[in-house]
Parts: structure tokens; sequence; C-alpha cells
């Protein structure tokens, strides 16, 4: 996996294929785990916490700039990364026999007891968290400054899942990341929850023979 200064190195030559309207495949996530040896288990029941504000307020933003001086005003949209990454994480979930709940963290959360008591009443298998660990923004200019744009055009994900039978421990640990062309946010949201639900059942953690048909309108439990 390509450590961060290679990417930042990288990253303006790639921008500059991106906005020359370069076509391709649709956008793979990278993946790197590590686990505890001396970990077992087959996961039936997982619970979610995620925490990707960063993202998801980068998401959230139309960036719509038609005043004669060229001012942004930023327009709510009706969904983020995190509204579209946990119903597909749920799906692929579902899809290899495992039940989710999930809680997203928020800035106005003032202790961890609500969640804590969440996962004592869910009695999970596992808590799996995902953090935002980095992330890239593309701004199109625009013409004379009008109808600029902004796009997230990469996303990495920190995965770590906690087992109370291995206290104060992470028993396995996943690095994501995934690049795609500007407007692609949607796709690379899709294209995580597949790949990290995928790395657990490579690992050993989710039995394959439990492996079913998605449902299309998998949604994820809880809030």
């Amino acid at each position: 996996m390509r450590k961060r200064n290679e990417r930042v190195a990288r990253w303006l030559p790639v921008l500059l294929v991106l906005a020359a309207g370069a076509t391709g495949c649709a956008p793979q996530a990278q993946i790197e785990s590590n686990m505890n040896p001396d970990y077992q288990a087959d996961l039936d029941r997982v619970f979610v916490i995620i925490d990707t504000h960063k993202i998801d307020d980068a998401t959230r933003q139309i960036w719509d700039e038609r005043d004669e001086f060229g001012g942004g005003s930023a327009k709510p949209d009706t969904t983020n990364f995190m509204k579209e990454f946990l119903p597909k994480l749920a799906q692929y979930f579902e899809a290899v026999g495992v039940e989710t709940r999930g809680h997203a963290v928020t800035r106005l959360e003032l202790s961890p007891s609500r969640v804590t008591e969440k996962i004592e009443a869910y009695g999970p298998d596992a808590v799996l968290h995902i953090t935002e660990s980095w992330f890239a923004i593309q701004r199109d200019p625009g013409i004379l400054g009008l109808m600029a744009t902004e796009d997230v055009t990469a996303i990495d994900l920190d995965c770590s899942l906690t087992d109370e039978r291995y206290p104060d421990q992470t028993v396995w640990r996943a690095l994501l990341q995934i690049e795609a062309s500007p407007g692609a946010w949607k796709t690379m949201a899709d294209k995580l929850a597949q790949s990290l639900v995928d790395k657990l059942m490579q690992d050993g953690l989710i039995d394959p023979a439990r492996t079913r048909s998605p449902q299309p309108d998998g949604q994820h439990k809880g809030a």
C-alpha cells in the first residue's frame, strides 16, 4: 500500500489526468489488513461505529458560485458519505449472513456512554470502528470564477475490530484507500463497503459458506 507522502507527490499528475476527462474502469479499493494471530471468530452480529464527519461535510456541500464577484454559497445535499456508506455496508454484511447495527459519531456527543449502552443492548460478537484517515478534494474553478465546484476524489479509511473477549486490544485492523474521478464519491462509498466485508471474509472472520445474494434495498439497522 502506498505511503501518504508518495500519494501527495503523485497527486498533481493524477488530477491533471482526471481533469482532462480520462475514462476507465470503475474505481477499485485497495485494502491491507493485520490480525491478532490468536483471534478466532465467525461473526454473526457486528456493531459499527463510524466517524467520517469531515468527509460527510465535504460530500454534503454543493458549491454554486453565481454572483459576479465569484462568491460561493454551500447548499446542503440530501445525502452524504456516511448515509451512502452505512446502508451499503449493511447490505454486503447481510449478503454473508451477518447482522449489523450502527452508530454515527457526531460533533455534539458529550460522552461515549450512549454508544456503550447501545453496544451492550445489542450484544454483538465484535465492534467495527471506522474512521476517516485522509481524503482529497479537487476544485474546479469554473469559467472566470463562475460555477465552481468541489469534489471528493480520494478517501482513506482506518478500520479496526474489537472484541470484549480481548479487552483493550484491537484484534483486526485494515486500511482502505480509493481514488476516483470527480463526482464519483457515491461509487467510492459502495466499493469501500464491499471491499471491507470481502476482506473480513478473506481473513477468516466470516464463513463464506453463508454467502447469499444481497438484497437490493438492504438497510442499515440503528442510527
